[in-house]
């Protein structure tokens, strides 16, 4: 599931920042390729640097509240929490997540997976209390906006059962990942 989790928040990175923007400087572009090139190989660490240049270059250029910036410093993010490096993933992931607040408002999609990659930080550290209340967040937004049966509410099921899980709620978990695997089994009845 960690892996799916890592491969979720890139995915939405790329969509919220493609490699070709109109405004972006080519040392951005160069930098965001490098950082796709490496992540791709599974250098994980040789991903961050360039994840960081990009981050910082695209800060230069679109500012504070831009969603480029927001989507660079989830993948700078996703890539420390991939290390284990919990400390140098939460500013750049808990900022991402506050510009995305700002731009999009308080109950948009974009919001609720910032909201469920600081979770996921706090659940594989141990801190279910704070990670609970933006796992209800997040799947409170995916629910209202995307409708009870999208794949992101699968997927905010899943992880939730997680912290559930390991919190000792288990018939909780249960009944979360069983409706997480309803969805997906109609997921995959719609693509036959």
């Amino acid at each position: 599931m960690a892996g799916r989790g890592l491969v979720l928040s890139i995915l939405v990175a790329l969509i919220l920042c493609p490699v070709v923007a109109l405004g972006q400087s080519p040392e951005l572009l160069e930098a965001y390729k490098r950082f796709e090139e490496l992540h791709a190989r599974g250098d994980t660490q040789g991903a961050i640097l360039f994840a960081e240049q990009a981050a910082a270059l695209a800060e230069e250029e679109f500012g504070l509240d831009h969603p480029h910036l927001a989507a660079m410093l989830n993948n700078v993010a996703v890539l420390y929490k991939a290390l284990g490096q919990y400390g140098r993933a939460e500013p750049p992931q808990k900022q991402a997540l506050a510009i995305a607040e700002e731009i999009f408002g308080p109950a948009h999609p974009n919001v609720a997976t910032g909201l469920h990659n600081l979770a996921e930080l706090y659940r594989e550290q141990g801190k279910y209390a704070e990670a609970e209340p933006l796992y209800r967040r997040a799947l409170a937004i995916r629910e209202a906006e995307l409708g009870p049966d999208h794949g992101e509410v699968a997927v905010s099921l899943e992880s939730y059962a997680a912290l559930l899980d390991a919190s000792g709620r288990s018939a909780k978990a249960t009944e979360m990942t069983r409706r997480a695997e309803a969805i997906r089994a109609k997921q995959a009845e719609e693509t036959r």
